[in-house]
């Protein structure tokens, strides 16, 4: 039977304040578990999602249902962590969307030292006029981003 139309948000709501709880506990989990956010694998998050899928499958199903639940829930959360562990390692900069997707990923804490290091060649003149100019742009460029952050 369908649920009458009236009825439809309601649900919307339910499952993403339910996700939200989730993320929220896992999240929570995670900086219990481990406080150092590199070194947080597939392993440590496959614990915290065990951890959020024995409490939820409790809450929903009763104390029969919480082996299954932390079974599921490290399946989840190791699997997902484990993907996002694979994309990111893809290529040289890292798992990006297609230029088409409206949603990019900005990278640019890695570059930052990078540029910082190009800028002070650059200073002490041992870049080309051509690179020199370059990095003084693309420094010009940060400081303008930075500055809009504020």
């Amino acid at each position: 039977m369908d649920a009458p139309d009236a009825v439809a948000p309601t649900h919307a709501v339910a499952g993403a304040a339910n996700v939200g709880a989730c993320g929220a506990a896992h999240a929570t989990t995670l900086e219990a578990l481990d406080r150092r956010p590199d070194a947080r694998g597939a392993t440590t998050h496959a614990v915290a999602g065990a951890c959020v899928g024995t409490g939820a499958a409790w809450v929903r199903w009763g104390r029969r249902a919480a082996t299954a639940g932390a079974a599921c829930g490290a399946a989840a959360a190791g699997g997902a962590r484990a993907c996002a562990t694979a994309l990111e390692g893809a290529g040289e900069r890292g798992y990006e969307f297609p230029r088409w997707f409206p949603v990019q990923i900005v990278r640019e804490e890695g570059r930052e030292d990078e540029l910082l290091a190009l800028m002070g060649r650059a200073q002490r003149g041992e870049l080309s006029a051509e690179d020199e100019a370059r990095t003084r742009d693309a420094y010009a460029r940060w400081k303008m981003r930075r500055a809009g952050r504020g």
